[in-house]
């Protein structure tokens, strides 16, 4: 599984995690610095990446657009890259059974392991809403609206 960071994550990342997600990449690597979402998406699916952001844009087009590409969205507000990086070591079985299940677009990484809260969010309204109403709340939230809305 390949991982391209977004600007608002930093390109240390790539090397601090090179061994457990080879290939990944920083937007900034490839020329994409300030490019807008829509450039970024686009790229994404055509070179096969999980988005990783912090933001929450990638993660409501994965609701408007389904799949590919998948998105994970780290909901840790301002935090140090080493705990992004312990975030996506400690989470790397999760994210690799997101990256194979066929049903899901995003993964949502709330916490550490170590930590048991829960942070709930809200979707758009109207967007798959029922859909929500059934997924699962764990520390990582998986949803399924892949390409088909299924």
């Amino acid at each position: 599984m390949k991982l391209l960071f977004d600007q608002n994550i930093s390109h240390r990342l790539i090397e601090a995690l090179s061994s457990l997600y080879p290939g990944s990449l920083h937007v900034r690597m490839v020329g994409m610095k300030a490019a807008d979402d829509d450039s970024i998406w686009v790229f994404a699916r055509e070179h096969e990446f999980v988005i990783v952001s912090k933001d929450s844009d990638s993660y409501q087009r994965s609701l408007l657009f389904g799949f590919p590409p998948k998105v994970v969205w780290i909901r840790r507000g301002n935090c140090p890259t080493e705990t992004i990086a312990q975030i996506l070591r400690e989470h790397h079985p999760d994210l690799e059974s997101f990256h194979r299940d066929k049903r899901h677009a995003y993964l949502v990484v709330t916490q550490s392991l170590a930590c048991g809260k829960v942070i709930p969010f809200s979707l758009p309204e109207g967007a798959f809403a029922k859909e929500h109403s059934r997924c699962r709340r764990t520390r990582l939230e998986r949803h399924r609206h892949g390409a088909d809305g299924a």
